[in-house]
């Protein structure tokens, strides 16, 4: 074989055998991430349904657990986002700790652990009506010149009546939330519905 073509053969010889060096560095490469990155989602897998089966466990409202996983946090939604109220050692203390939070804030009897612990004289805030609220009712919605009484269960919204005053539709959505067992202060007119009920 001609001086040239020996030459040639080398320097292809050189080229394919470093692209197999290449290519397997590079395929095991690959190998040793694909099975950390599985092992990890694995982990993660399992991170997140301990701590949902830890989470279902509690059964007091307003509490979870820690992000170690050792303590519980007492928590609630205020103005549309979620607020801590402390790190405590027993789900009971975090219970605690939530009541007294949530009657700091005034929110409804329905959402407390301990209806034993709550004030005699304690009276929970009204909810504020929607921006849109035009009837200023909750429930009532003005169509044309007559009012509409709807009211959401079950996850489905189930309209109960026209009426010709909001006062009228009013009492009708507040008869319907006691029958859904609605807090009280989801009615419009709480003192006015218990009375005509009895």
């Amino acid at each position: 074989m001609p001086k040239r073509k020996r030459e040639q053969a080398a320097a292809t010889n050189m080229k394919t055998t470093t692209t197999t060096k290449v290519t397997t560095k590079t395929t095991k490469r690959t190998k040793k991430k694909n099975s950390m990155s599985s092992k990890s989602n694995k982990s993660n897998k399992s991170n997140k349904s301990n701590k949902s089966k830890s989470n279902k466990e509690i059964k007091f409202k307003g509490v979870a657990r820690s992000s170690s996983g050792k303590k519980f946090v007492a928590r609630f939604r205020v103005g549309g986002k979620i607020q801590n109220f402390g790190t405590y050692d027993t789900a009971k203390q975090a219970a605690e700790a939530h009541d007294r939070a949530s009657i700091q804030t005034g929110r409804p009897t329905s959402k407390l652990n301990f209806l034993d612990q709550v004030p005699k004289n304690y009276k929970p805030k009204k909810r504020k009506h929607r921006s849109t609220n035009t009837s200023g009712y909750r429930g009532v919605y003005q169509v044309g010149k007559k009012f509409r009484a709807a009211i959401f269960t079950a996850g489905k919204l189930h309209c109960i009546s026209t009426f010709e005053t909001a006062i009228q539709a009013a009492k009708e959505y507040d008869l319907a939330a006691i029958q859904a067992k609605r807090p009280t202060s989801d009615l419009n007119l709480s003192m006015e519905v218990e009375s005509s009920s009895i």
